[in-house]
């Protein structure tokens, strides 16, 4: 993309997606690197968002790199 010129609707969602397989993964470090004091504080955070329904339909999702995100995520709540 040059400067000043408007990115087109494919190159948005790509980026998008990427931010979304990002934050995911984030999620699952920031997770697993908590001490287990600390996770109890979190606790109720997590279990509002694992509780939504529109969480789990990352497990779905029509981009492979969202849904290896998402398979890390939730391994990462197995593990605490």
């Amino acid at each position: 993309m040059f400067r000043g010129q408007a990115p087109d609707q494919d190159e948005v969602a790509m980026r998008q997606l990427q931010l979304l397989g990002s934050a995911l993964e984030a999620w699952s470090l920031f997770i697993v690197t908590l001490a287990s004091k600390e996770l109890e504080l979190l606790h109720d955070g997590f279990t509002k968002i694992l509780k939504d329904s529109k969480f789990w339909k990352f497990a779905k999702h029509a981009s492979g790199m969202v849904r290896t995100s998402f398979l890390v995520r939730t391994s990462s709540v197995n593990l605490v």
